[in-house]
């Protein structure tokens, strides 16, 4: 096995003791600029084929993915799992519906809506067939599909966009995860979709695992503001959650499997809140709030903060 102890890290200008929080953080940051420099795509991603991406570049990216998830449970999950099991297990692992899914995970947020209710019509309109055509065209496709090829031109772009055209980092990305470990962590490509849903944030997730010790001894204004919590929870979207997880436990993974709630009396003229990111605390006023608009509206502002991202030891 490659990572025989774990790796501290620090953030210079920020004081944090590194029990896991400003590690996850650390790959987080490092997955956040790879993305951007080395790979294509919008929700999920995959390697972009250019001159300046090296085979050796690559297999240090394969390398870190596995080292940063076997020694710390950080895998960038936004590498398309589409890519990952063709690379492990072949394209004739990847069903149908998992090449349309992939597709859509990997276009913008308004292709994937529009294209998820192109989908589910059974005409569609100059104006829609005009965004179709721009949407394929992108892709290399000249031909607008019906309602009844729409599913099998998706299909194949899917194949292509995530498997075949990033066909050439399979090599070098597959020799640098087995660098850090002979053992492939999935012995087929049921277990990769296994491993991407308990991977995945989900506000159905998060709102499970947040808990108070005992929640009959809360008093009223307590348990006022953990519903407050609960419910921001609840509305979250997917972008949403996952930057609020993000907050709570310096992860885009799921790796906590516990969010623990904890109150301090409230003491100025703003209720704050905090986030005691290595063991997952979420450390709330015990009032404050003039209802779940004022609560609503002070953890936006604490979430879009910048300096609410500094590590700092309490």
């Amino acid at each position: 096995m490659f990572c025989k102890t774990l790796p501290k890290f620090n953030f210079e200008g920020e004081f944090a003791e590194d029990l896991d929080g400003p590690k996850r953080a650390v790959y987080n940051t490092f997955w956040d600029e790879i993305f951007q420099m080395y790979f294509e795509g919008c929700g999920s991603v995959v390697p972009r084929f250019a001159p300046d991406i090296s085979y050796e570049l690559v297999c240090i990216i394969g390398r870190v993915a596995l080292h940063g998830y076997i020694c710390s449970g950080m895998f960038p999950s936004r590498i398309s799992k589409v890519f990952i099991k063709a690379m492990m297990f072949s394209e004739s692992s990847i069903d149908d519906d998992e090449l349309v899914q992939g597709l859509l995970d990997f276009v913008t947020d308004h292709e994937r809506e529009f294209l998820s209710q192109c989908m589910k019509k059974e005409a569609f309109s100059p104006e829609e067939k005009e965004e179709l055509l721009k949407i394929a065209s992108q892709f290399g496709v000249c031909s607008i599909p019906s309602p009844d090829t729409i599913y099998k031109q998706l299909v194949r772009i899917g194949r292509c966009e995530l498997s075949q055209k990033s066909m050439w980092a399979f090599k070098p990305f597959l020799e640098g995860v087995n660098d850090v470990s002979r053992e492939a962590i999935w012995k087929n490509s049921h277990e990769v979709n296994i491993f991407y849903n308990e991977l995945s944030v989900t506000a159905e997730k998060v709102v499970r695992c947040t808990r108070v010790d005992d929640e009959g001894s809360l008093t009223k204004s307590q348990g006022t503001v953990f519903g407050f919590l609960r419910r921001y929870m609840k509305a979250c979207n997917k972008e949403r959650i996952n930057v609020l997880y993000r907050f709570f436990t310096s992860s885009d993974i799921w790796a906590l499997k516990e969010l623990k709630v904890i109150f301090h009396l409230n003491i100025g003229n703003l209720p704050h809140m905090t986030a005691h990111t290595c063991s997952g605390v979420i450390d709330l006023p015990s009032g404050g709030y003039v209802g779940y608009h004022d609560f609503k509206t002070q953890l936006d502002a604490l979430l879009n903060n910048p300096e609410s991202w500094k590590f700092r030891l309490a």
